[in-house]
């Protein structure tokens, strides 16, 4: 949790770190003016003779000169003179002198330097050889054994300048030369004496300090205190590239290699060259790891985890508790032995016998491709349960062996989040499309339960009965064979609005869950289905699981949000009295958690969850990037800036502003590229946002009333009372008055339902939409007809009807749809289609009371906005808006798509202390 600041602190400087980026120089590149002046070389005739030129980087231009004194070739390195003047001449030779002390024999070493006619320079042996990049780029790949070869020379030189205090903050292969079979590290403390000397004037000239392929994350950012581990993750880079033939993050601009460094996790080397053992392939993942307390904490750790035979690793989480295990990071996508083993061994230890330590990684199949959010993991910890995404089948559920990584399907589960097992592993819980259901896995005969339209988490208990939340509210309990619903517990007892995430304890009618509250505080409850009362024992812990004695969870902390990634906590916990006997352990690192859902399943040998590197907003946890597609082109602009943390984003109706709520709310204007700042005083930040038909107001949501404010504040707020205690989201505002909002589901109601709001005489009316939850609604430009998202027919649609409901509805979507956006002129209707991609329908208008004639959904732009728009709240999950005339598209990705694997955690209670 502690790293959670780093992370936010990072995201919220790289949009203004990434402007001075793009102007780094490339070695190679043709510098004006930095061509040594007749009375330089003549002032020095007497020392040194220049040759010709050998290249130029960043920094300086290089020249092959003669060391006349002693007769030998010499690299001259004369520094810009751009970068001289801001930084000061004398300066930077005073701050050169620590680097001329370093004598290692693979360094290499600094002769002289040295200013003439406020041109200055330094001076390096001529190293006879090729340099590693020109290796590079004539084998691509080099043998595994001199990539590892080079990385520990290298790492070497490094062990040794960091303990005399200096860093190189820019290892690329540029700066490695090979010398006679050895690997040497040139420039060694040039980049810190140009830091030191320069300071905050170094934006003037342009330069940042590394290069992008290598770059640390905190060197990206600017962070002032850099440290051994910035070296590590270059070092660690390049290795990556000698093995596979490219750097870990590459793009066609800085910036889009910088966001990638921030926000991607490497490929598998493995999985790339087969040659690269998984363990290998983990020192590598660990040097590249996001934050620095992650990596190695030197260089020596990095070279010695180079030099094990077999390259085992300690496990990748530095927490005290892991680094004492001996334990090896294997690729799942290889099949380890030992754990293929200690998978097997289950079905014949002894009951009390644990497994050894060992950290494996759990990916999903080529077969049913997944984000890997809704997992479970069997009772008998042989095979993990995971949701695929929709658009490649609907989303089934999958079973993955993990002994054997076998992938089996199963069929009638479309749709399937919340995933919960039977306790004999007969059979799978899930939610699907607003419906608690179960399959049988002997013959696939899938069971409709109860509805479920707002679920946060269900179990199964070994009599049979299913605990769930249905509605983000309080525990209700079903017979896994049907019935009709009741309370899980005595309504004086579960009282708190939020239980949620049950789980069964040993004895089968105890059952453990959480709340949460609106300021974030937390409380963990264990509820009793025999008697119907409830205990809280705990505070400021959320996810509580106790398993095998211990449990497991994660600590509340006010400076984070629970949507961010948090580490994954154990610690001995007696069932009887409900009191902690033993002191915490981490067992994981950062833990993703999506609308505070922690992304994590456990027996009492394994723990799998899916952990991240990507570093959250500290406002808003895990909220991705804005950006601008253009239509035509299919291209992507540059990240926008200043936008704070954003959960949702509409745009005005003449396209001049767009609000953006999160944390905050802010007011973007498109044309100056700038975000302004408005205070909103509501309970739960200031989203949904919708503009009034003359874009003067702005309606957001604030619990079960809407808070409309006056933005040039000419008119005084109001609060708009709904007549309903279930929370309202607001979707469109119609030229006649008319607020249109979603109500959410209440356990009165459980269904999603689309009402307006008449503000002239505060009439409230139900609009008929049909059955199906009802996730958004927008109004066509003549407020005549209405664009919705349901899932009435089993899976999320979009549907146009009359604006006032009733009538009959025309499905406009084919194979899925959610998020309805309509051009500015009406004749065009956006949506994202079931394969995440945005997509378009013609719409004809005809006669006032005549129904449009919609055309076939077409592409829009090959472009995956969400891989799962139709998962647990796609009202969430998928932010777009076009601009009036249709060419342009505001996009927001989710910081959490893309490919991911599950950290598999064997023999968990060994790290107990």
């Amino acid at each position: 949790m502690a790293t959670s600041g780093w992370g936010g602190k990072l995201l919220r400087n790289v949009l203004s770190r990434l402007s001075a980026l793009t102007r780094i120089f490339a070695p190679g590149m043709t510098h004006p003016g930095l061509d040594p002046t007749p009375r330089f070389s003549a002032a020095l005739a007497g020392h040194y003779v220049i040759e010709r030129e050998l290249g130029a980087g960043g920094m300086a231009v290089v020249y092959l000169a003669r060391d006349v004194r002693h007769d030998r070739k010499v690299a001259l390195k004369v520094l810009r003179p751009d970068l001289a003047a801001a930084i000061g001449v004398e300066r930077f030779l005073n701050e050169i002198k620590t680097t001329a002390n370093l004598q290692h024999p693979h360094i290499v070493p600094l002769h002289d330097s040295g200013e003439v006619d406020g041109v200055v320079y330094y001076v390096m042996p001529f190293i006879e050889g090729v340099g590693l990049r020109e290796r590079l780029d004539r084998e691509r790949q080099l043998p595994v054994a001199d990539a590892v070869r080079i990385a520990r020379d290298v790492a070497s030189a490094l062990d040794y300048a960091h303990r005399h205090g200096v860093i190189h903050r820019d290892i690329k292969p540029e700066n490695i030369l090979l010398h006679d079979g050895s690997a040497m590290v040139a420039d060694f403390g040039i980049s810190l004496a140009v830091q030191s000397a320069g300071g905050a004037r170094l934006t003037q000239t342009g330069l940042s300090l590394g290069t992008p392929h290598y770059m640390s994350p905190e060197q990206a950012m600017g962070e002032r205190t850099i440290d051994a581990r910035a070296d590590v993750y270059a070092l660690s880079a390049v290795l990556y590239e000698m093995l596979v033939g490219e750097p870990p993050f590459t793009g066609p601009t800085v910036q889009a290699i910088v966001a990638r460094t921030l926000s991607e996790q490497p490929r598998s080397v493995t999985a790339q060259r087969h040659a690269v053992t998984p363990a290998l392939d983990a020192v590598v993942q660990r040097g590249l790891e996001k934050l620095p307390a992650d990596r190695f904490a030197t260089a020596a750790e990095f070279s010695a985890a180079l030099e094990s035979d077999a390259h085992a690793v300690p496990a990748s989480r530095s927490t005290p508790s892991t680094s004492r295990w001996r334990t090896a990071a294997i690729s799942l996508g290889a099949v380890s032995a030992a754990l293929a083993v200690g998978v097997a061994w289950l079905s014949r230890r002894a009951p009390q016998t644990a497994l050894p330590a060992l950290t494996a990684y759990v990916t999903s199949s080529p077969r049913a491709p997944s984000e890997l959010q809704d997992i479970a993991l069997s009772p008998d910890g042989t095979t993990v349960a995971y949701a695929s995404n929709a658009s490649m089948d609907g989303g089934r559920i999958w079973l993955r062996k993990l002994r054997d990584t076998m992938t089996t399907p199963i069929p009638g589960t479309e749709g399937a989040h919340t995933l919960f097992w039977a306790p004999d592993g007969s059979g799978i819980g899930f939610i699907a499309t607003g419906w608690l259901c179960t399959v049988t896995l002997r013959d696939g005969n899938v069971r409709r339960l109860a509805p479920a339209p707002l679920p946060v988490g269900g179990a199964w208990g070994p009599d049979g009965t299913i605990v769930y939340s249905p509605t983000f509210r309080h525990l209700w309990r079903v017979s896994a064979t049907g019935g009709k619903p009741t309370r899980a517990l005595g309504t004086d007892n579960d009282t708190a609005n939020g239980s949620r995430d049950p789980s069964f304890l040993p004895d089968g009618h105890r059952v453990m869950y959480w709340d949460t509250f609106l300021n974030g505080s937390t409380s963990a409850w264990v509820g009793d289905l025999k008697t119907g009362k409830a205990q809280k024992f705990a505070d400021g812990i959320s996810s509580p699981v106790y398993v095998a004695g211990y449990l497991l969870y994660f600590q509340y902390n006010a400076q984070t949000t629970l949507e961010q990634p948090g580490v994954l906590y154990a610690r001995k916990f007696d069932i009887n009295s409900l009191k902690f006997t033993g002191d915490a352990f981490a067992v994981t690192g950062r833990v993703d958690r999506p609308d505070q859902s922690a992304i994590v399943t456990a027996t009492r040998d394994f723990v799998v969850a899916r952990e991240t590197d990507v570093a959250q907003d500290a406002g808003g946890g895990s909220h991705g990037t804005l950006y601008w597609l253009d239509r035509a082109t299919g291209k992507t602009s540059l990240p926008l800036k200043g936008t704070g943390a954003t959960w949702g984003l509409r745009m005005s109706h003449d396209g001049h502003r767009v609000a953006m709520g999160g944390g905050q709310l802010w007011i973007y204007d498109p044309a100056r590229d700038v975000a302004v700042r408005h205070s909103v005083p509501v309970s739960d930040g200031p989203w949904p946002q919708v503009w009034s038909p003359d874009d003067r107001d702005l309606a957001v949501a604030n619990g079960p009333k809407m808070y409309v404010m006056r933005l040039d504040g000419s008119a005084p707020d109001r609060t708009l009372p709904t007549s309903t205690d279930e929370w309202v989201e607001p979707v469109d505002w119609g030229r006649d008055g008319w607020l249109y909002f979603v109500r959410e589901p209440s356990e009165a109601n459980l269904q999603w339902m689309l009402n307006r709001y008449h503000i002239p005489d505060g009439r409230v009316e139900r609009v008929d939409t049909g059955t199906g939850n009802i996730n958004e609604a927008r109004l066509s430009p003549d407020d005549r007809w209405l664009a919705w998202e349901s899932d009435g027919s089993g899976r999320h649609e979009i549907y146009l009807g009359p604006s006032s409901g009733g009538g009959t509805a025309i499905r406009v979507s084919r194979d899925g749809g959610g998020s309805p956006r309509w051009r500015g002129d009406g004749k065009e209707l956006f949506f994202v289609g079931g394969d995440g991609r945005i997509m378009s329908v013609g719409v004809q208008w005809g006669a006032s009371g005549t129904a449009p004639v919609v055309g076939e959904p077409k592409r829009v732009a090959d472009l995956v906005i969400h891989p799962n728009p139709f998962g647990r709240d796609p009202f969430l999950d998928t932010r777009f808006e076009p601009t009036p005339d249709g060419t342009k598209f505001l996009v927001q990705t989710p910081l959490a798509v893309g490919a991911h694997r599950l950290t598999l955690v064997q023999g968990w209670r060994g790290g107990a202390p």
